[in-house]
């Protein structure tokens, strides 16, 4: 089978300036990693810079406007899907290759009240606290005990698949919401079939601490 190209992206790290990470949930219908919690990101078109790419990644997902000069590179990450050999088999390869650079920024204060949700890709999102994640990382919390947290969803109708009928950019006002905390817990796939994904533990990982680069 014919291997896919490489792709440059990068993922940005949000931060409110209140000690939580913005996390996203990608749509089911997604063709990689469908129901995983992720950071906003994507690929880097030709000849983009990299902090603009991010800046713009964090806009289109999330209707966040950061400025790139406060943006910090965190880390590197080669990211794989599927990611297990067992469903790399049953899919006929790998679908999708990517190296992935990581930046963090905090999010000014007055864009907070402006987060939306780029409906074709995401439905839900959180504010996480930082200490949730590490306890979470590091298996420090009680899964029984855990409480869940606050979050948005999208008060939009799923999005079909079909770009004739609407535009794969148009923006989903929010409602407030609970994420179960299970949800959240552990590597993508988890047993309920979302998680937060490989990469982007391991970048938060690094900001709490939990792990080395």
């Amino acid at each position: 089978a014919r291997h896919p190209t490489v792709r440059l992206s990068v993922v940005v790290v949000v931060d409110d300036g209140y000690g939580c990470v913005l996390l996203t949930r990608r749509t089911p219908h997604m063709r990689t990693f469908p129901r995983c919690w992720v950071c906003p990101g994507g690929a880097v078109d030709d000849g983009e810079n990299l902090f603009a790419a991010g800046a713009r990644e964090v806009l289109e997902e999330t209707g966040l406007t950061v400025p790139t000069s406060d943006m910090e590179m965190l880390c590197l990450f080669e990211s794989v899907y599927p990611m297990q050999t067992d469903h790399i088999l049953q899919a006929g390869g790998i679908k999708s290759h990517s190296l992935i650079v990581f930046f963090k920024v905090t999010c000014p204060k007055e864009q907070l009240s402006k987060l939306r949700l780029q409906q074709a890709e995401t439905d839900l999102c959180a504010w996480v606290p930082l200490d949730r994640l590490r306890a979470m990382h590091l298996g420090e919390e009680e899964p029984s005990t855990a409480e869940s947290i606050p979050g948005y969803r999208s008060i939009t109708q799923a999005w079909d698949g079909n770009l004739s009928a609407r535009s794969h950019y148009d923006m989903a006002n929010l409602v407030p919401t609970d994420v179960d905390a299970a949800q959240l817990r552990g590597i993508y796939p988890n047993p309920v079939g979302e998680g937060i994904g490989q990469a982007i533990l391991f970048a938060i990982g690094l900001l709490v601490g939990a792990v080395e680069y």
